[in-house]
């Protein structure tokens, strides 16, 4: 059981749900709940920093690879033990968490509830940080998004489009050799 899984999915969520997440609406609901439930998010974020800070262990494969944008990542960001920045997401995963809960306006609890079980059942048994473990989650908590805003939609639409042009752009383009083979490699998420 990897619960950091939880914080690397709250990172995904945020970058790839940002449109929805970082609304002026969005925001100052959010302000007001951490106002009114000040000693919740002090707990969560304690909670938060003990993860990042134990459970921290990179998978064998993830320090591998070089080939994955998650080597890099981690590389940079997420595995850097001096560091402090991994540290300053937190405020950036308490918004994320909160909004994957309340963005699902005009849902009952119970599903509610059983997004985010659903969600935590299928990453926190994986180890290894993977996009790909995040995707039917967050498809799933998408799909039950209210999107009624044509604005949000349209930058959500533009910024998609955009990381898929840069992946086949790296993909294509960006290749590298590795000391022990004289075949060509290429990122791949």
């Amino acid at each position: 059981m990897y619960l950091s899984q939880i914080v690397y999915f709250l990172f995904f969520l945020c970058v790839f749900s940002f449109p929805w997440i970082l609304t002026p609406y969005n925001l100052k609901k959010f302000i007001s709940f951490s106002l009114k439930h000040f000693m919740v998010l002090i707990f969560i974020n304690l909670l938060l920093f003990l993860l990042i800070m134990y459970q921290n262990e990179p998978h064998p494969y993830l320090l591998a690879d070089n080939r994955h944008y998650t080597f890099y990542l981690w590389k940079r960001i997420l595995g850097k033990q001096e560091s402090y920045f991994r540290f300053g997401l937190i405020p950036a995963y308490c918004l994320s968490a909160w909004s994957f809960i309340s963005l699902l306006e005009r849902k009952d609890t119970l599903l509610k509830c059983l997004i985010a079980l659903c969600t935590m059942l299928s990453i926190v048994p994986q180890k290894l940080i993977e996009f790909r473990y995040f995707i039917p989650a967050f498809v799933i908590w998408r799909l039950n998004l209210i999107t009624n805003s044509s604005v949000c939609l349209t930058i959500e639409f533009i910024f998609n489009i955009l990381i898929n042009l840069l992946t086949v752009y790296i993909f294509l383009y960006v290749t590298f050799k590795w000391s022990d083979t004289n075949e060509v490699q290429r990122f791949i998420w």
